[in-house]
């Protein structure tokens, strides 16, 4: 019977030191799930974190871009207001280098006329000058008595 006390002591000493195992098992797999627990949820935390993040950035860019849009469409605009504005100045300076060259053309046809009849004035000038001449001529020959 000592035998069997002895196995039964080993065996209830096994049992003890497989039970303080087992139980020393359970506390660290009870302290690792609340570990890893923590951790799953510090890291949903930083995932919402980072995501917040991004929405944030994504939104901000969006905005960004948006007032880009808006700043090159007001830009476009202004160009397209500008040209319309520039071509409508070309087209009222073409109206004017019409009228003048219609002006310089009648002053042109004028001055011409005038330089026509001027060189006819003299033509005629020197004709009658020839005239007065001949007559102051034919006058030196002939005197006139006075009364």
């Amino acid at each position: 019977m000592s035998w069997e006390i002895f196995l039964q002591t080993i065996t209830g000493s096994l049992a003890a030191i497989g039970g303080w195992f087992l139980f020393d098992l359970v506390r660290e797999f009870k302290s690792f799930k609340a570990e890893t627990k923590s951790d799953v949820i510090s890291l949903k935390n930083s995932r919402a974190d980072f995501q917040n993040t991004v929405r944030n950035a994504e939104l901000s860019i969006a905005l960004r871009v948006n007032e880009m849009q808006k700043i090159h469409n007001d830009f476009s605009l202004k160009i397209k207001s500008t040209l319309n504005e520039i071509e409508n100045d070309m087209a009222q300076l073409k109206i004017m280098v019409e009228v003048a060259s219609d002006k310089v053309g009648q002053f042109d046809s004028f001055l011409t006329k005038s330089l026509r009849l001027s060189q006819a004035l003299n033509e005629k000038l020197k004709k009658h000058d020839k005239e007065l001449e001949s007559l102051k001529i034919q006058m030196g020959n002939t005197r006139i008595i006075k009364s």
